[in-house]
């Protein structure tokens, strides 16, 4: 892709009991990963909204900004996506209001480097950065920034999944 421009998409990803989704997959190959590179994707306005049946989670996000910039001396992908307030998430039977959220990333061969990550949730705010490892069988090697009132996300328990976080 050269070139795109995309304007208030509404995007809805659905994992049902079985851990299918609806996320197009490439048609088989001949087992060698498809080869993409984005020069320039820019996505303006629209919604993001993420149901995991078997998590009892769903998660909806207003768009401001997504862009992607493919660099093609490394092949790599830079990220940067921005969502206004007003988003909401659902964890079993609890509802917490999503403030405005980012993130810068750059996407690699087999590794995501997070350069920014901030989410915003119940009056509280939780910066991240570091790098993800390994994306078959993730590796995560993050650091918390600036962290305020988290005991409202806590008590949520939004945090269910077992790992480390070094």
């Amino acid at each position: 892709i050269e070139d795109a421009l995309i304007v208030n998409p509404i995007i809805h990803v659905v994992t049902d009991d079985a851990g299918r989704d609806n996320i197009p997959r490439p048609a088989k190959s001949s087992g060698e990963p498809a080869q993409y590179f984005v020069e320039r994707l820019v996505v303006r306005g629209g919604t993001v909204q993420y149901e995991d049946w078997r998590q009892r989670l769903t998660i909806r996000v207003p768009l401001e900004l997504g862009e992607v910039n493919g660099n093609v001396l490394t092949g790599n992908h830079g990220v940067r996506l921005t969502t206004l307030p007003g988003g909401s998430a659902r964890f079993e039977d609890r509802d917490v209001a999503l403030g405005r959220m980012s993130a810068h990333v750059e996407l690699q061969d087999d590794a995501v480097d997070v350069h920014s990550v901030v989410l915003a949730a119940a009056n509280s705010e939780l910066n991240l950065s570091g790098k993800v490892n390994k994306l078959q069988a993730p590796e995560f090697a993050l650091r918390a920034g600036r962290v305020a009132a988290l005991t409202p996300m806590l008590a949520a328990r939004w945090f269910k999944r077992a790992g480390h976080l070094h």
